[in-house]
């Protein structure tokens, strides 16, 4: 900032710098009262204000408790920001306070209202007599009786697992298994408790899409998308509350707890990213269990619940009519049943799906008053949120110590073979036979507890006493669970994984277990120990059973020590990856039961091999790396990237060589000269055959991309009037909207600081620059682009009209079908049956017939993404027609039609059409914005009079909109990237921008000449990192085509390298570096390349088939970089260099281009 701004802004915060200097003295007042009150307790030092929060954000709050009580001894305070309590690590004493305190302490977050009170009324955090009605009412759905009702659910879903990893065992497949195992055990939840299939299993990895609303009719129809809701719920409930991934407004509320009701206010008024995805998955997982209660009642639950009288609260108790009582339950009242063990009788049983009848029939012995719906919907919650995160932890834990101990993995697995055999599940009578399965699961726990610690409250009155210490009333005590896991005075070899210390036949099992009795408490301690311990216990068993009968699993590299994330509980951090690999006994059977297409796979490679051999016969003569058979060189081209791989074979082969992609041959070209012939010689692309077929297939092969011979050059000419200088010049003032409302968005991020994924940015402003330029169309793309992930509606059913698509459903929509276009044309991305037919292309026909017939992912998202566009496309014509298209054209019937679609089809080899090759055309008419569709209705052959189809019209719209989204805003985003990482180059362009046009005003068409080195920036852009890297020809039946000494013979693909010719360091001079004077006809360096090698540099491509939009794109990256650096700069979030990059049809930043854009002027209040 300026000097003068600075002092300005120093003067207007003095005030309020004085007064936090008062309140943080106040603060400090307060804090060493509360110091005094825990003065002869030992401790770490804390510093005011923040107290141990560095040292538990960076290291956790086990390892930071584990090395307390090294040094402090098992009794020991630590300070959560201003937050004090008292640890207690050793296990007599843990027993002691978990028999003795009974109630949580009432730690109040952010979160108010509804969703504040699920909190305070579920299990978890109920106190008192409501605690011991809840309790109790929860009691009978994990009695013995009741267990054995859900096993056989139980082992439904864990076989299913298993079969789901046993596929990707036999593809090699790696598997992320805690995310897997979450879905698992949220399915185990939803039919053991619910008696619901809540789909969590079919869709796992999707888990990221859409809200609950409309989701599942719950019970037997639950669907897909309800299951994705509750995974992404549940997963993002447990995230967002951990203090590393928490809302910043959590992090201020902790060290300034006085102000937390007004934080709470502001995090709910403001929200960051954090606290609104913690708001979006706490509504959600609401809208779920009001969702199931609904359901429950709709079905009549009552008759679920086996037997009257259950629970002892009279005759319609668990009997009754299932409906919520009218009063409210507070924590302080209801004389409800107790439930403390050691003083009820045994539970009786319930049929599964009967939890909510429990929670519905619950009553109070006193008043006779049942729970609220929330209060029934917090015990709801409650089971889904345990159910889903702590087994699924514990069971990856296990996972993760057997793949790094060998033996015991074997042990497991031999004693598995010996009690269930090959393939037959687990029984009731089997599981306590499963002695070492058991103890291994024990050991996980005690290394890496779910839940590793858990808090009570000192009661107000008399102070708690914990062996020599007396705990002041109204001080959290927490209960370090992790800690007494691993005193090394307790357990010997503490850090290693010895599972026979938990097996009763053991000699380990007296060290430990036998002689220190609450040395392992996974569960908790005293009448708050976890109330479903034996249903987890249950399922973890019979699922490591399960899956180790069937696989075993390997950890993938770099996950040892495995890295953890502590929150509310703790979690693999990032997850578990494995390769899950099958067991030689079902390998052996899987070999016999495929041994005959194994023989007739053979037969057919051998005459793949023999296709194979002729066409690398064809292509003899041209030098190139060595291929293996079938697969080519599509290893190295998806490991590395085509302008990668080609870069390099350019430096050991040559310019020209050839190259496999798969049993693909082609040609490639990297020498400036050779690209030009190539470009202006050969005319037509290659014909690729992708997995598309019918309207897909048309609307590529008639796009201009693809177009060929004669209907291409009727098409160009069509397009040429949308390009003119004159057309230009209209577009300008359109452009600069555009981006003047990105850079206003920008800004107002900048003022918060905020983390921004500017590629996503860019790529709405140019949807936006498209739809009001060619279309004269609001498509509302940059209104929302954070919001383009949730799932939007299908495009057929967006929109409003033409004057304004005035539902930001439209925009979205139409961002995510281009982005996931190109998202999913990427051989990283792509289908298996893409990759298949890459390998196989003689089995293209069936493939694609397999791939529309039973589509993977990556296929069905590309189908969705092209039938919204091809709806979108179709949308605007018919719009066109009912706003009375002609008006639009300059002059009455402007290129010659009536912009009326012909009646036929034009083909590509058909149709004497207008020629637009380059200097052979006159200059093109001009067209005002929004006229681009009444140039294609009007397009009309010379010679026959017939115009495009509405399909043929169709595939021009979706071209246009697909290489105006996404080529551009790539161009613009690694212009950024450079310009951040050069500031020398950053800092000239920003003093061109300011002595150019000042500090607000926007460029107008005589300003964008003047703006040289803007443009010089992004051609050197451009030059680094061409959007488009390639582009191929194909060679013309008849003779051969020749390519500096080498002969291509007809029919041959030949690949146009641009990235190569950019990247030659015989041609470019510091060839890696940043230097825009390159492109500057003033610069002394221009003359060394630019006017020196003509078509060295071809971002737009060569010869006749230069893109037509190449001045439309110019005009646009020049208008928004001068925009844009006029007010902002753009700092990169870390981590970002060097680029990386994904390459497909384009060329993009991999995961986007994340930066901090920062205001160059400070912004006053209007």
């Amino acid at each position: 900032m300026e000097p003068l701004a600075l002092l300005l802004l120093g003067l207007k915060w003095l005030g309020w710098s004085i007064l936090a200097l008062v309140a943080i003295e106040l603060l400090l007042s307060l804090e060493l009262y509360k110091r005094w009150r825990l003065r002869h307790i030992p401790g770490p030092p804390a510093p005011p204000i923040v107290g141990h929060l560095p040292q538990i954000i960076r290291q956790g709050t086990p390892t930071f408790f584990r090395a307390c009580r090294k040094q402090y001894g098992p009794v020991f305070k630590v300070c959560l920001g201003r937050s004090w309590m008292v640890v207690v690590t050793e296990p007599e004493l843990l027993r002691q306070a978990g028999s003795k305190l009974l109630n949580h302490s009432q730690f109040r977050g952010l979160l108010s209202g509804e969703f504040q009170k699920l909190d305070d009324w579920g299990l978890v955090s109920a106190r008192d007599d409501y605690w011991r009605l809840v309790r109790s009412s929860w009691q009978p759905a994990f009695s013995s009786a009741s267990l054995s009702g859900y096993l056989p659910r139980m082992l439904d879903c864990a076989e299913a697992l298993a079969g789901r990893l046993a596929g990707r065992a036999a593809g090699a497949g790696r598997v992320d298994l805690w995310r897997e195992l979450g879905a698992m055990t949220l399915q185990v939840v939803g039919s053991t408790a619910y008696g619901v299939d809540f789909n969590t299993t079919d869709g796992s990895d999707e888990a990221d899409a859409g809200g609950p609303e409309g989701a599942g009719a719950g019970g037997e129809g639950a669907d897909q998308h309800f299951g994705r809701v509750l995974v992404a719920a549940c997963r993002d409930t447990f995230k967002y509350m951990s203090i590393r991934n928490g809302s910043k407004y959590g992090r201020v509320g902790v060290l300034l707890p006085e102000l937390r009701p007004l934080v709470s206010a502001l995090a709910h008024a403001f929200p960051d990213p954090p606290f609104a995805g913690l708001l979006k998955a706490r509504a959600d997982l609401r809208d779920v269990c009001m969702h199931l209660i609904a359901s429950w009642r709709e079905r009549g639950g009552a008759d679920a619940v086996n037997g009257k009288q259950a629970n002892g609260h009279g005759p319609e108790a668990n009997g009754g009519d299932a409906k919520a009582g009218n009063g409210v339950l507070t924590n302080g009242g209801a004389k409800g049943a107790g439930d403390v063990p050691g003083g009820d009788p045994p539970a009786p049983s319930v049929s599964p799906g009967s939890f909510l009848g429990l929670m519905l029939a619950a009553r109070d012995k006193a008043t006779g008053q049942g729970l609220t719906d929330l209060q029934v919907a917090a015990q709801v919650q409650t089971f889904i949120l345990a159910g889903y995160e702590t087994t699924a932890n514990a069971l990856s834990f296990a996972v993760y110590c057997l793949a790094t101990n060998p033996e015991a993995e074997a042990r497991l697995i031999s004693e598995v073979d010996s009690v269930l055999g090959p393939d037959r599940l687990p029984t009731e009578a089997d599981l306590p036979r499963l002695v070492y399965t058991e103890a291994v699961f024990q050991e996980a726990m005690r290394l890496f507890p779910p839940a590793p610690g858990t808090n009570r409250g000192v009661e107000k009155g008399a102070p708690y006493q914990v062996g020599p210490y007396s705990v002041p009333p109204g001080v959290s005590l927490m209960m370090s669970m992790y800690s007494s896991h691993h005193a090394d005075d307790v357990w010997p070899r503490v850090d290693d994984f010895v599972p026979e210390r938990f097996m009763p036949t053991s000699p380990l099992y007296p060290e430990v277990c036998a002689k220190v009795p609450g040395a392992h408490a996974p569960f908790g301690y005293g009448s708050r120990m976890c109330v479903g311990w034996k249903f987890a216990m249950q399922e973890a068993k019979a699922t490591l059973a399960v899956l180790y009968q069937r696989l075993r699993f390997e950890l993938e590299p770099g996950q040892v020590p495995l890295q953890l994330a502590v929150g509310i509980t703790m979690a693999p951090k990032g997850g578990l990856l494995f390769t899950a690999t099958m067991e030689p006994l079902a390998l052996l059977l899987l070999g016999l039961k495929w041994f005959g297409w194994s023989i007739l796979a053979l037969v057919g490679i051998e005459l793949l091999l023999s296709l194979d051999l002729y066409q690398r016969w064809r292509l003899r003569h041209i030098p190139g790396p060595p291929a293996p058979p079938i697969l080519g060189h599509l290893p190295q081209i998806i490991r590395l990237g085509t302008p990668t791989f080609f870069r390099q074979c350019r430096k050991i082969y040559g310019p020209v060589f050839k190259v496999a992609l798969g049993r693909s041959w082609m040609v490639v070209v990297t020498e400036p000269e050779l690209l030009k012939q190539v470009g202006a010689k050969i005319h037509n692309r290659y014909a690729f055959d992708g997995l598309m077929r019918g309207e897909f297939k048309q609307l590529d092969d008639w796009g201009l991309v693809a177009a060929r011979d004669d209907y291409w050059r009727l098409v160009r000419s069509s397009w040429q009037p949308a390009f003119s200088s004159a057309s230009l010049s209209g577009y300008l003032p359109r452009m600069l909207d555009c981006a003047e409302a990105l850079a206003g968005r920008l800004a107002g991020r900048a003022a918060g600081a905020g983390r921004v994924d500017l590629w996503r940015e860019l790529g709405a402003m140019t949807l936006q620059v498209v739809g009001s330029t060619a279309y004269g169309v609001d498509f509302h793309t940059a209104e929302d682009p954070e919001e383009a992930d949730d799932t939007p509606a299908p495009l057929v059913a967006a929109g409003k009209g033409p004057a304004g698509q005035d539902d930001k459903q439209f925009g979205r929509a139409l961002v995510a079908a281009c982005r996931d276009v190109f998202k999913f044309a990427s051989i990283r991305n792509a289908s298996k049956y893409g990759v298949i037919a890459i390998l196989f292309p003689e089995l293209r026909r069936p493939l694609t017939a397999l791939a529309h017939s039973l589509p993977d992912r990556p296929f069905s998202g590309i189908l969705r993404a092209r039938a919204d566009l091809r709806n979108a496309c179709m949308y605007l014509i018919s719009s066109w027609r009912e706003g009375g298209s002609a008006r639009a054209l300059n002059g009455p019937e402007a290129n010659g039609g009536d912009a009326k679609a012909g009646n036929g089809v034009l083909t590509n080899g058909g149709a004497k059409g207008a020629g637009d090759v380059p200097g052979g055309n006159p200059p093109a008419p001009s067209v005002s914005p929004g006229s681009f569709l009444g140039l294609m209705l009007a397009a009309r052959d010379k010679a026959t009079g017939q115009g495009l189809t509405d399909l043929q019209v169709a595939a021009q719209v979706q071209t246009f909109l697909l290489a105006g989204y996404e080529t551009t805003a790539n161009a613009l985003s690694f212009a950024v990237y450079c310009l951040a990482t050069n500031p020398e180059a950053e800092a000239r362009l920003i003093a061109e921008v300011d002595s150019v046009l000042g500090p607000d005003r926007l460029p107008t068409e005589a300003d964008l000449p003047r703006l040289a080195y803007t443009e010089a920036v992004f051609q050197e852009s451009m030059r680094l990192f061409p959007p488009a890297p390639g582009i191929n020809r194909e060679v013309e039946k008849g003779a051969p085509f020749q390519v500096g000494p080498y002969s291509v013979p007809p029919g041959s693909q030949i690949m146009m390298s641009m990235y190569s010719s950019h990247h030659a360091d015989d041609v470019w001079p510091r060839v890696d570096d940043f230097v825009p004077e390159r492109f500057m006809p003033t610069s002394p360096l221009y003359p060394e390349v630019c006017a020196k090698v003509p078509g060295a540099h071809a971002p737009f491509g060569y010869g006749s088939r230069f893109c037509v939009g190449w001045k439309f794109a110019m005009q646009e990256a020049k208008a928004a970089l001068a925009v844009l650096y006029q007010r902002l700069r753009f700092e990169l979030e870390p981590g970002q260099v060097p680029l990386q990059l994904s390459v497909g049809i384009t060329m993009s930043p991999k995961g986007g281009l994340w930066v901090r854009p920062v205001l160059r002027r400070q912004q006053t209040a209007a």
